[in-house]
């Protein structure tokens, strides 16, 4: 199905510009700026969308060791600043 866009003339010289200097048409210029949508992510590639969170970020992301401090929340200034002190000292800040 095609659909038509009326553009202003310096609008349209804009995208050809863009268009020609990376060697690519109007058409190819647009699609670039707007690509297509991700699709769903499906749950233990059954097809079916995923039933919770677990299933869903299932392969992407890893396992973190709770045996770190347990009062995050509430001291979560002094574990930052002791984070960034450490950055600094180390020349990565």
């Amino acid at each position: 199905m095609s659909k038509s866009v009326d553009l202003p003339d310096d609008v349209y010289a804009r995208i050809e510009e863009t268009a020609v200097a990376s060697g690519s048409t109007v058409v190819e210029a647009i699609a670039k700026r707007f690509p297509q949508p991700a699709p769903p992510l499906a749950a233990n590639g059954n097809g079916e969308p995923p039933r919770t969170l677990a299933d869903m970020m299932e392969g992407l992301v890893g396992v973190i060791a709770g045996d770190g401090p347990t009062d995050l929340a509430e001291n979560h200034s002094k574990y930052f600043g002791e984070y960034v002190e450490e950055k600094h000292r180390t020349g990565r800040l």
